[in-house]
């Protein structure tokens, strides 16, 4: 990969004095691929890791040599999170701990079928969510007519719930398997986008409403998975 090959040797950028990653996009992927690989076996982390690095590299080292602005590199890159957000949560499946399987198997078989339904819509609505804060700080960056300090808190308003959306996520996916942390997950992640919205983004309170709905389903759903396994034979 060409990205890759830049890493390891010299990248372009010390040569021609350029930054080729975008310091908010590139942030934001960051962030997100070192969430979904957080607990991940040393090896399968780093590779993960540096396979998306590389993808960076190359696609900003494209863009720069095609003449692209920074902005639309930058919303290239913000697109392409969103588009291969279920591809991520795919991925981190199939990666999961083999351990956790048995454990998780048995509590399914005590949990009715409305528990795992819930955690469908649940995982559904955080995609959505991590999408309409992604096309957001799009919208908020295309616009140039606002004064640049709001702009900046916009925009990092955006973030901060993505990052809340993404913990949201994440305790939805870990729930039945650790049902303690996931709970953890799913308050503190309710907790940023609340406390965001209000802060920031306080004229769309009912639009934080519905974003807190994936944190306050892995609430509920750590629940049902300790009593789950309270009701599992030992």
């Amino acid at each position: 990969m060409a990205g890759r090959r830049h890493i390891e040797g010299t990248s372009p950028d010390r040569q021609a004095g350029h930054d080729v990653t975008p310091s908010l996009a590139a942030a934001t992927i960051r962030g997100w691929v070192a969430l979904y690989t957080c607990g991940l076996a040393p090896g399968v982390r780093n590779s993960r890791r540096a396979e998306i690095e590389g993808d960076l590299w190359a696609q900003a080292e494209n863009a720069y040599l095609a003449g692209h602005a920074p902005v639309a590199l930058d919303l290239e890159m913000l697109a392409r999170l969103v588009l291969g957000i279920p591809a991520d949560i795919a991925w981190r499946w199939s990666h999961r701990v083999p351990d956790a399987l048995v454990d998780k198997k048995e509590i399914v078989m005590h949990e009715p079928r409305s528990h795992q339904v819930l955690a469908a819509i649940g995982i559904g609505l955080a995609v959505l969510g991590l999408a309409f804060a992604v096309l957001s700080l799009v919208v908020i960056r295309q616009n140039t007519s606002d004064r640049p300090s709001d702009v900046l808190a916009a925009s990092i308003g955006a973030v901060v719930i993505f990052i809340g959306m993404a913990l949201a996520l994440t305790a939805l996916l870990i729930v039945s398997r650790n049902p303690t942390i996931g709970r953890q997950l799913a308050i503190v992640g309710g907790a940023v986008i609340g406390l965001t919205i209000l802060m920031v983004f306080a004229w769309a309170w009912p639009i934080g409403i519905v974003m807190g709905l994936p944190a306050i389903i892995g609430i509920v759903r750590a629940r049902q998975v300790l009593e789950a396994q309270g009701n599992t034979p030992i």
